[in-house]
C-alpha cells in the first residue's frame, strides 16, 4: 500500500513538474494591430528556410535557417542559426519558408530566438508542426491564411519603409539645425570683424 503511494505521489509530483515547464501560450488572432505590435518589438525580422541535412542538422535544441530575405534589422551571414531557450521557444519543424520575429538583434553573430505563442509561422503551409504531426488544412482556412499573411508582408515592409523615411527626416532635420547653426557664427564672426575694423579707423 505504502509503494502504491509513493508511486502515485511520484507520479503526480513528475506531472506537476511537467506541467510547470511546459509553455502556457495565449494566442491572440491575427489582425493588423498585432502585426504593428510584433513589428515594433522585435528587432530582427527575417523569412528563412530551415536547413535539414547531415551538416546543419535541425535536432534537439539547435536549428539553423537559410535566410531569404531580412526585413528589418542585420544579420551576418546567409545561414544564422537559433536556440531554444525558454519553453515558449519555438522551433522551425516543417520545410518551407518561414517568417520569424525575433528578439534577438544577431549583432555578434549570436543565435537568435523566437516565440512559438506569436507571429513566427511557416508561410508556405501554415503549418508548424513535425511532419509526424499529419494536420492538414481544409482549402477554406488556407485561403484565409494566405491572404493573411500577404497583408501581414504589405504592413512590415509599409513600417520598414514608415521608419526609413522618418530616420532620413530626422537627419535632414538635424543638418539644417547644423547648417542654421554654423551660418549664425559665420554671421558672429563676420559682424564682430566689421566691428574691429570700424574700431581701427576711429582710431587712425
Amino acid at each position: 500500500m505504502k509503494k502504491r503511494i509513493l508511486f502515485l505521489l511520484t507520479l503526480l509530483g513528475f506531472g506537476i513538474l511537467t506541467e510547470a515547464q511546459a509553455c502556457m501560450c495565449s494566442f491572440k488572432p491575427w489582425s493588423p494591430a498585432l502585426v504593428e505590435e510584433y513589428f515594433y518589438f522585435h528587432d530582427l525580422i527575417i523569412i528563412g528556410e530551415p536547413i535539414f541535412n547531415k551538416a546543419t542538422k535541425n535536432s534537439g535544441e539547435n536549428y539553423s535557417l537559410k535566410v531569404l530575405e531580412v526585413i528589418k534589422g542585420q544579420v551576418k551571414n546567409d545561414t544564422i542559426y537559433g536556440k531554444l531557450r525558454t519553453s515558449c521557444s519555438g522551433f522551425p519543424h516543417s520545410k518551407g519558408s518561414w517568417i520569424i520575429y525575433s528578439p534577438s538583434k544577431h549583432e555578434n553573430n549570436d543565435t537568435i530566438d523566437f516565440s512559438e505563442c506569436g507571429l513566427s509561422r511557416n508561410i508556405t503551409t501554415f503549418i508548424n508542426f513535425p511532419p509526424r504531426i499529419n494536420i492538414k488544412l481544409d482549402s477554406v482556412t488556407l485561403a484565409t491564411k494566405k491572404q493573411e499573411w500577404q497583408e501581414e508582408y504589405r504592413i512590415i515592409k509599409q513600417l520598414v519603409h514608415d521608419e526609413e523615411e522618418r530616420i532620413a527626416s530626422a537627419k535632414s532635420v538635424s543638418l539644417l539645425t547644423c547648417s542654421a547653426a554654423g551660418l549664425v557664427l559665420l554671421i558672429s564672426i563676420l559682424l564682430l570683424i566689421n566691428n574691429h575694423f570700424k574700431k581701427l579707423k576711429r582710431t587712425l
